[in-house]
């Protein structure tokens, strides 16, 4: 972390769950939630934005409808499951 930039602690709330595996879909790639049993198609242009994602990783949903994907590391170090 760069010393001369202020630090920040996280608390927000997101919804997320991590990418089990990849499909290819036209234009773009299906991300499998296996965990939940459930998926979701993103673009191109979703997939340009976060060129890191790989399997493992935790695709994030924030409050303001924003997407994000995050690395597992990253994540689970940052958030805990909250019961709903």
């Amino acid at each position: 972390m760069e010393e001369e930039l202020p630090q920040y602690k996280c608390h927000k709330i997101v919804g997320a769950a991590k990418i089990t595996a990849l499909k290819d879909a036209e234009e773009g790639k299906t991300l499998v939630f296996g965990e939940i049993d459930r998926h979701r198609y993103v673009g191109s242009n979703w997939l340009d934005q976060n060129r890191t994602m790989v399997v493992g990783g935790y695709f994030v949903v924030y409050v303001d409808g924003y997407t994000a994907y995050s690395p597992a590391q990253a994540f689970e170090e940052g958030y805990t499951k909250v019961d709903t």
